[in-house]
This record gives C-alpha cells, sequence and structure tokens, in this order.
C-alpha cells in the first residue's frame, strides 16, 4: 500500500496514538461484521470456488 500511496506524493508518518486508535476501531466486532457483509455481497452472482 505504501508503494501505491507515493503516487500521490511523498509519505507522512502518522502518529501512534492515532494509528493505535485507528487500529483499534477497525477491529470493533461491528465494524468487522459490517466490512465482511459488504464483501459477502460483493460475491452475489459469483459461481462458488470448486476445487477440482
Amino acid at each position: 500500500m505504501q508503494i501505491r500511496a507515493q503516487a500521490f506524493g511523498p509519505l507522512t508518518p502518522v502518529n501512534d496514538d492515532l494509528a493505535k486508535e485507528a487500529h483499534d476501531y477497525l477491529l470493533k466486532p461491528s465494524i468487522v461484521n459490517t466490512t465482511f457483509s459488504y464483501w459477502a455481497r460483493q460475491t452475489h452472482g459469483i459461481a462458488p470456488y470448486v476445487k477440482a
């Protein structure tokens, strides 16, 4: 992601406290469940993977 971000300009370090806050927020059960549900909805209409 850092390499992709560099296309928009130089990288700027993130404050450690803010990074921890973002990390903790993204791991809340409600956020994880909502994200999983979103990803599951994106697969609608895609045939399931069947190992040959």
